[in-house]
């Protein structure tokens, strides 16, 4: 029974004046209003599942980056021994005297020194861009 009067077959009460019942529009808007909350909340449990997944992988990427630098350092170390290694070089030829052999000047010396210095360094920077663009990291 719909009416300004309605009451339940059961209802001890028969007659009294009860609000209407609300009528299908508002039953629309009460349900549109659930459905863009659960629309709303969804979105936000999509970013921050999106959020924690670049977290995760920015870590992921870090470790990955930290364990690919210990070689890095590796090999650096391997190329300072390669620097030591010239200036032994460069002393003997500047130590030896035999004839015919030219001596090698203080700049000479330098010189090779820094172009050795500049390789190592260019290699490995160009490495550590390498890296970063693989791993999506940036190396300092």
């Amino acid at each position: 029974m719909r009416g300004k009067y309605w009451a339940s077959i059961s209802s001890p009460i028969q007659g009294k004046e009860f609000p209407e019942r609300p009528e299908d529009e508002s039953c629309n808007i009460s349900l549109d209003f659930l459905e863009s909350r659960r629309c709303r909340e969804t979105k936000n449990t999509h970013m921050q599942r999106a959020d924690q997944i670049i977290h995760e992988e920015r870590e992921m990427a870090n470790m990955m980056g930290e364990t690919i630098i210990e070689p890095l350092h590796h090999l650096i170390e391997i190329e300072e021994n390669d620097m030591n290694m010239i200036d032994t070089e460069v002393e003997d030829i500047r130590t030896s005297k035999t004839g015919d052999q030219r001596s090698i000047t203080e700049a000479q010396q330098q010189k090779v020194v820094r172009n050795k210095e500049r390789e190592t360094s260019v290699w490995v920077q160009q490495n550590l861009i390498k890296l970063g663009k693989l791993l999506g990291a940036d190396f300092p």
